[in-house]
């Protein structure tokens, strides 16, 4: 095992080769003269703009002229206090901040309850300090997705660090230059008509087109997604060996470990993923042999758009390793349904009755089987603890989704009650009650997939929180409790009616749901709906309640 400083070299190491090809933009030299000056630079950017080739860049220029120590893999504030050395020049690179494709929320409260004291270390002037203003600087970069979602608006004190690369955009020449590090000169004089587009991918483009011929390259700058789709079913065709590497990678969320290829798995089902795979694809029984060839393989990475850091590899990059899932998914459907992370399953797939327009991105599933072996999947993340991929589905939003899930459930329904027994108040596994877990508050989510890194563990209020009446009803036919509260003392009723739920007030209500129950602050759900404004809920709830009428409406204006 590798020792932390050791793993910071291999990081750095692999910077520098990668920097051979770096080309500096305007971009880089404001953002190096905005880090100067305020010791802190958000950057901000699409994937495939060069985020993280500019802030590695960056570090490493500073490593290079004044001596700076870089701290190459900051994951959490913690990091920063842990590696802080005042007697040294240091910079610290945090990338992706808070999340890649979806925000992590848990990170960005982490973070934000940090981020303050990790500002004042850029201006300690104190006399009794041996650290000065411009002896610490941090550079954070993280995507447009995620800097644009609303979450992520809780950094007020990063707002003034903030550099967006799409104010400034690549100049002609400046592609240029990145063309000539890569490709051929006849290449380039083909594609000099690309030079007027505003391609997002440019960068990720020019470093792709390596060793590719002439007409592959056009194809690529013509159209990204396509081209890697169309190479990677292409290998899957010509080289099962090389796409079985590819898919294990896609399937262990983008970090294939060299461990597993001496038998070091992390649990049984990665075992199990992994022979699987190598199943699949044709490798031979023998699984001695077949994990030689894989090594053999990993020697030699050329056209597998993967590299290795430490003692794994990943794709080259996260829009490639995206399209990699799906592609693979597909190919591999029933293994991804079983053996993908949770994540993938609430958000990648697609029943074929609910295919759009924009189902592009996503995996159908075309069958009764392979829906049955899909609901099988989520009863399975359910026992291992796990709601977002049940209770947060993505394809919650189609009726007819929720009709085959409800069925399901029917027809399973003893399973289904054990199952959501382990999220009752008391937890018999862990001693405690669930409301010790550590999760923030979750009213001000606004997107499914906010709830991905929360630990609520709340099946009936977080589909109270979603809004779908008939999975509540659902969950109440299963014996959950209606009056369940969570650490904030909120029930599904107050829930459902701070957030103007008006079909699942309707059902709570219907079925008894206690209106007098106050949360913390001792607000009632009559109280925070009237306050919202969601007057259908008020005018429901007094129908419940007439004799409290005129001391509620008192207590409101008091309020």
């Amino acid at each position: 095992m590798l020792s932390t400083t050791n793993v910071h070299k291999q990081h750095i190491s692999d910077w520098i080769k990668d920097d051979e090809k770096f080309i500096e933009t305007k971009a880089t030299h404001q953002i190096y003269e905005k880090l100067k000056r305020d010791s802190c630079v958000l950057v901000v950017a699409l994937d495939g703009n060069g985020k993280s080739s500019t802030v590695r860049h960056i570090a490493l220029k500073l490593k290079r002229e004044e001596q700076y120590e870089i701290i190459p893999i900051v994951l959490s504030p913690f990091t920063i206090f842990e590696f802080l050395n005042r007697n040294q020049k240091q910079i610290f690179i945090v990338d992706d901040l808070c999340g890649k494709v979806n925000i992590n929320t848990q990170s960005v409260d982490v973070w934000v309850s940090q981020i303050e004291a990790i500002l004042t270390l850029l201006d300690t002037s104190d006399k009794n300090d041996k650290i000065c203003v411009n002896d610490v600087k941090l550079l954070f970069a993280t995507g447009s997705n995620i800097y644009d979602d609303s979450i992520f608006k809780k950094f007020k004190l990063l707002m003034k660090y903030v550099f967006e690369l799409s104010n400034c955009p690549l100049t002609d020449d400046e592609k240029l230059q990145m063309m000539k590090k890569y490709i051929s000169k006849e290449t380039e004089i083909r594609l000099s008509h690309e030079l007027k587009s505003d391609e997002a991918y440019f960068p990720l483009l020019c470093k792709i087109a390596e060793s590719k011929t002439a007409n592959q390259i056009i194809s690529l700058f013509d159209n990204l997604e396509d081209f890697i789709e169309s190479d990677l079913e292409h290998l899957n065709n010509s080289n099962n060996l090389k796409f079985c590497i590819i898919t294990l990678c896609a399937l262990f969320h983008n970090k294939f470990k060299e461990e597993i290829l001496n038998d070091v798995y992390e649990s049984e089902i990665e075992k199990q993923a992994f022979e699987n795979i190598c199943l699949e694809c044709n490798l031979g029984t023998n699984k001695d042999q077949v994990k030689s060839k894989i090594k053999e393989q990993l020697r030699n990475l050329e056209g597998m758009y993967m590299t290795k850091t430490e003692n794994y590899f990943h794709f080259i990059h996260s829009k490639v390793y995206q399209i990699a899932e799906l592609v693979c998914g597909k190919i591999f459907l029933n293994s991804f349904i079983t053996f993908v992370r949770s994540a993938f399953i609430a958000e990648r797939f697609s029943f074929r009755l609910n295919m759009t327009d924009n189902n592009k991105h996503t995996i159908i599933i075309t069958n009764k089987d392979e829906e049955k072996r899909y609901f099988d999947r989520l009863m399975f993340d359910l026992k291992q603890g796990e709601t977002y991929s049940t209770f947060h589905n993505s394809q919650l939003s189609s009726e007819s989704y929720r009709e085959k899930f409800v069925l399901y459930c029917q027809s399973r329904k003893q399973k289904v009650r054990e199952l959501l027994k382990h999220f009752s108040v008391k937890s018999e596994t862990v001693g405690v009650t669930c409301d010790a877990r550590d999760y923030k508050d979750y009213t001000e989510f606004t997107k499914q997939h906010h709830f991905y890194s929360h630990k609520m563990r709340k099946p009936l209020i977080e589909s109270a929180w979603e809004g779908h009446a008939d999975i509540v009803k659902l969950l109440l036919e299963f014996d959950c409790d209606i009056n369940e509260r969570d650490k904030f003392g909120r029930t599904d009723l107050f829930v459902a009616c701070l957030l103007g739920k008006n079909e699942v007030v309707n059902v709570l209500l219907n079925k008894d749901a206690d209106h007098s129950l106050c949360d913390k602050n001792k607000r009632s759900p009559l109280l925070v709906a009237a306050r919202e404004g969601m007057n259908s809920i008020v005018s429901a709830l007094l129908q419940k309640m007439p004799i409290l009428i005129f001391a509620t409406i008192r207590a409101i204006h008091h309020y």
